[in-house]
């Protein structure tokens, strides 16, 4: 993956409206991020921690989703990540 600006961050999701941008806090390891060995760059918003965000570079189209997690009681065991395929704890795949 290519280094990325915060503005060219901010600017990649495509299920988020100009108020849902505003809310996006990058992380603060975003500038030391090693670019050349990521397939996707991804975050929990340390702010609101129901939300987290994924953004890839798609056909050459930098793409990103904003993600909420679900609703209601999580079961607490390791689950597998369908993004990285490396098993997680539980709270970090509910989105």
């Amino acid at each position: 993956m290519r280094a990325l600006t915060e503005d060219e961050l901010r600017t990649s999701f495509v299920n988020a409206g100009s108020d849902d941008l505003r809310l996006v806090a990058v992380p603060a390891d975003f500038l030391f991020a090693d670019w050349d060995h990521l397939d996707f760059y991804a975050w929990r918003d340390p702010r609101t921690r129901s939300r987290g965000y994924v953004v890839a570079e798609v056909e050459g189209q930098l793409t990103g989703v904003v993600l909420r997690a679900a609703d209601g009681p999580s079961r607490a065991r390791s689950a597998m990540c369908n993004l990285c395929h490396t098993m997680q704890p539980a709270n970090q795949v509910t989105l």
